[in-house]
């Protein structure tokens, strides 16, 4: 990564978060800290891929509830990086901002019933 690019952070709690995603989108191993994203509970989707296969997908899904929390990690990405995470995440996800308990304000992929 080109230090010369502006950094977004992304909260990541599912798929990005395993080194083969992260070598197969970026071609590199991400570096992030932990942080917990409040008010929110993880739910299992089912989607298709390319091919019509059907996989099953953390989600997270809004409840207001504080004692509801999902643990990931928070990423730094290029904004190159960041738009090869939206095509990564389909239009299943909305990517929107959140504030986490540790008071960073990141994006996250959020999912909605």
């Amino acid at each position: 990564m080109k230090a010369n690019h502006r950094l977004s952070l992304l909260f990541a709690y599912g798929t990005l978060l395993e080194e083969p995603v992260q070598l197969e989108l970026f071609n590199r191993l991400l570096t992030g800290t932990p942080d917990i994203l409040q008010n929110f509970k993880l739910h299992q989707i089912i989607l298709p891929d390319q091919a019509g296969i059907e996989h099953t997908y953390p989600a997270a899904i809004y409840t207001g509830n504080p004692k509801d929390q999902i643990t990931g990690k928070v990423f730094p990405l290029s904004n190159e990086e960041l738009i090869i995470a939206n095509l990564y995440e389909t239009q299943a996800y909305t990517r929107q901002l959140v504030k986490l308990v540790s008071g960073k304000q990141t994006w996250a992929y959020l999912y909605d019933i």
